[in-house]
């Protein structure tokens, strides 16, 4: 272990579509994680990592899926494939939850529209801090995010009444909870606003240890490739509508180099029906058109995508 190095290990945690991917994208200060307008973009835990290298600090967030919620949406969430995925996305968050030495408990501040919605909330955020008490995890940190504060504003300041709102929807946070929060963020993922003090912050908590990943200029665990794929099923989640995104597969990546040093890449996208399938070959110029510019940014080269579209078995 280099001597002076230090390590925070983060879970993002909430509920659906609460601004986690968009979160975490902010802190690390790179599109590692994508985020979409639609519930449940997150399908697994996806790490993303920023290095401080004054205090050689390194932080590692995991971007969880949004599972904590009982409403009918996610009871919509639970019934489609007879439950099994919901719950292997269930498991997956708990598992990057118990794996923390933070949590980051991200509530979606615009949206808690009355105080039933927020005792709801609050409710199951406690279920799940409830692990912290489980014994060996009495040393986790948990600080609240009111994310999305951007939406309470006005064209130039928040008004009197904004502000009295987002102050009574922390205090009802805190005291409905009853969850021991260290400190309650207000941010705006979208914006920066209020992102660095939670940086510091995370710096701030990290503990003496050995970096979970050497180079310290890496950003995420997930390879390049794995990225691009993640970029076109970004774009099925812009281009295609109501359930059709939840139902696409991506095959495997076929990568090929020209003599120009153009990338080609070829991927299959399947679903299990073939109304859907007339949707979805309709979709695909679309979804190449938006994934190819965050593909050629990642690789530093022009990009031919190719994508075919199938009904699978």
């Amino acid at each position: 272990m280099c001597a002076g190095r230090r390590i925070a290990r983060v879970a993002l945690v909430g509920l659906a579509n609460s601004g986690k991917s968009t979160l975490c994208n902010a802190l690390v200060g790179e599109r590692v994680s994508i985020a979409t307008a639609k519930r449940h973009t997150t399908r697994d835990n996806v790490r993303g990592v920023f290095t401080d290298g004054q205090s050689q600090t390194q932080v590692v967030i995991t971007d969880t899926p949004g599972v904590l919620e009982l409403d009918a949406a996610s009871r919509r969430e639970r019934a489609r494939d007879g439950g099994r995925e919901f719950k292997t996305m269930q498991a997956r968050a708990l598992d990057a939850l118990l794996q923390s030495d933070v949590h980051l408990l991200v509530v979606d501040a615009a949206a808690i529209d009355s105080h039933a919605r927020l005792r709801h909330t609050a409710r199951e955020l406690s279920r799940v801090c409830a692990l912290a008490a489980e014994p060996g995890t009495a040393h986790r940190s948990i600080l609240g995010v009111m994310n999305k504060t951007d939406l309470f504003e006005s064209e130039t300041e928040p008004s009197e009444s904004e502000m009295g709102r987002l102050g009574e929807l922390e205090t009802l946070f805190l005291e409905e909870a009853a969850v021991p929060c260290a400190r309650v963020f207000r941010t705006s993922a979208l914006t920066g606003a209020g992102v660095a003090p939670l940086r510091a912050t995370l710096v701030a908590l990290a503990r003496p240890g050995p970096w979970a990943f050497e180079d310290s200029a890496q950003r995420t665990d997930l390879t390049l490739g794995e990225r691009a794929v993640e970029a076109v099923r970004a774009e099925t989640f812009t281009a295609l509508h109501r359930e059709m995104p939840y139902a696409v597969r991506q095959g495997a990546p076929q990568w090929r180099e020209g003599r120009d040093g153009t990338l080609s890449l070829a991927l299959e996208l399947t679903v299990p029906r073939s109304s859907q399938l007339q949707v979805l070959r309709r979709a695909l110029p679309r979804i190449a058109k938006g994934a190819r510019p965050e593909i050629e940014r990642l690789f530093d080269r022009r990009v031919r995508l190719m994508l075919q579209a199938r009904q699978r078995s």
